[in-house]
This record gives structure tokens, sequence and C-alpha cells, in this order.
């Protein structure tokens, strides 16, 4: 597969999340068009079969946030039809999307994370009996759902039940753990190599904009934490790992987001510029990165993917990430 291709960028049409979308497409669609590529904006939906098909597309160029784009669901789907995708697989995509399962992957790598307890609004128990003598202060976030209530802290026993009822209003289950005192970072992660951090300002947890300030050996030790997180999920293509950095001295890992935003001023590009690579080479690193990473394939296919004259081929399955 030479020259010019057809890469099917998919989006989110969620309520709330299609300009975001929109505005990913376009940026990403841009980046594209300077590689010598035609991007097409695909809205996921229920007849997403029927829109991969009409599209004719050699591609996928993922940028989703949120349920059926992050949690492996589009990836599995891909793998079926043999289309090359961009990010990491089903297992990573799944388990990143499920703050649990992320936990107890990290905990079998001996990495970092803040104790806590799932509450199940099905469960039939009482926040205040399923808590018991976990202790104050907690933060409180859905398990799956990330788009939503931002995090909270409470303080004591009415504070939790608040922030459970509202986290249960997006999500079946509740995550409660040991709120730790620090600062929160972004550690932007391209294909296994860590590109910097930069820091969340409390309330919104957005960038504010600048790398963040520490020591030295205590910025590696962040970097360091962040690679270990991406390999031990088996993450691929681009990444962001959220690490709580103590001020007491350690770093734990909170978040990782194997679907990043993609638009010029967000965090992983504004990372990667700040290393020298530019929107539309992160955009070229990503989709040179595309491919089937899955195993017992349905469609055992070859495929290449071809980018501003550099050319990849790869026999599908490949070995998975």
């Amino acid at each position: 597969m030479q020259g010019k291709q057809r890469i099917g960028i998919f989006l989110s049409g969620r309520p709330g999340q299609r300009e975001l979308g929109l505005r990913q497409g376009e940026a990403i669609g841009a980046a594209l068009a300077t590689l010598g590529h035609e991007g097409v904006p695909l809205f996921l939906d229920r007849d997403l079969d029927l829109l991969v098909r009409q599209a004719k597309i050699s591609a996928a160029f993922l940028a989703l946030q949120g349920r059926q784009g992050e949690d492996g669901c589009l990836q599995g789907f891909l793998e079926v039809m043999g289309i090359a995708y961009t990010g990491s697989g089903v297992m990573a995509a799944a388990v990143a999307s499920h703050r649990i399962k992320t936990k107890e992957i990290l905990r079998l790598y001996n990495l970092p994370t803040s104790p806590g307890y799932v509450f199940d609004a099905a469960s039939g128990e009482t926040v205040i009996d399923t808590h018991g003598q976990f202790g104050y202060p907690v933060t409180v976030r859905p398990v799956r759902e990330r788009i939503g209530p931002a995090d909270n802290v409470a303080y004591d026993e009415l504070e939790l039940e608040i922030a459970i009822d509202e986290v249960l209003r997006a999500d079946a289950q509740a995550l409660v753990e040991r709120h730790i005192e620090g600062r929160t970072v972004d550690v932007g992660v391209l294909d296994g190599e860590p590109l910097g951090a930069l820091e969340l300002t409390p309330k919104s947890r957005r960038s504010d904009g600048a790398g963040v300030r520490l020591p030295a050996d205590r910025l590696r030790s962040v970097l360091r934490l962040a690679t270990s997180a991406f390999e031990a999920l088996g993450c691929a293509g681009a990444a962001t790992v959220q690490i709580q950095v103590s001020d007491k001295g350690n770093e734990i890992v909170r978040d990782i987001d194997t679907m990043p935003v993609l638009t010029p001023n967000a965090p992983l590009p504004r990372l990667a510029q700040m290393c020298g690579i530019g929107f539309p080479e992160l955009v070229g690193r990503l989709f040179r990165g595309a491919g089937l990473r899955g195993q017992n394939l349905l469609n055992r296919r070859q495929f290449q993917v071809s980018l501003g004259g550099s050319e990849r081929r790869a026999d599908a399955p490949l070995t998975a990430h």
C-alpha cells in the first residue's frame, strides 16, 4: 500500500465530546494532509460496521475519549476487520480504562499506587459500613468513567456520602482511595520514551502550560515511574501517565490515559513540542506505529503503512502489546 492513503480518524460524537472531536479531527486531518494523506473524520456510533465499510479506509487513527473508544471495544472491532490502528491494543486499552484493573497490574509490577476500595451501588451495603475504619481524607473517583465529575476529596462521613453519590450518577462503581497531599503531574510517553511532565492545577486537573518544576533527581524518578507504568500495561504509541508527587518525597501512579487528546495545545502535543517534535511529526510517528496488535485474528493479511515516503510493512498478527 503506497502513496496517498485514506485514513479514518475515529472521533467521539457523544454529548459533550463532539466539539472536542471536531477540533481533534481538524488538527489530525491537517497534519496527515501535510504528510500526503487524506484524513476522513468518522464519528463513532451504533452503525460502526456500515460506517467503516462505506469509508473504505486503509488504516485507522484513533482519537476518542471515554467508553467504546478508550476501553478496547473499537480496537477489538478493528482487529476483526483487519484494519491497522494507532495506539494501544485491546488489552492495554481495556485495563487502562478500568482503574481497579490498572491498580492490580501496577501492583503485580511493584509500582506504587494509593490504597483504596470499591463501593458498588448494587452491593446493598451502606457507604459507612463499606468504609469501615479506612479513615480520612479520601479521594473519590469513578472506576471506569473518565468524563464526568471531578475527583472529590472527602474529610468526613457526610462528604464521603455526597462524593460517592455524585460519582454513582456517572458510573456503577466508585473508587475510594487514600488521599495523598502533593502535586499532580501528567507525564507524556511516546513509543516507550518519556517526553517530560506538566503540572496539573488542583481544581481543573488541567495543565498550567509549564513544565513541572522538580529537582533533577526527582523528575527522573517521576519519568522513570511513568515509563514503567506504560510498559507494565503493555501500552503502545502515546499515553499520558498521571503521577501524584507527594510532599513526603514519594510518587504514586494515579491514572494511565492510552488515548490522550490530540490538539496542538493539549498536554501531550505540548510536551512533544518541548522535545522538538512538532504536531505533524507527532501525528506521523503515531501513524507509523499503526498495526494489528491482537492474536488469532480472523483476517490474517499483510499490510503496509506508508507515510511521507517512509514505508513500514508488517505481517499480521503482530506480537500482542
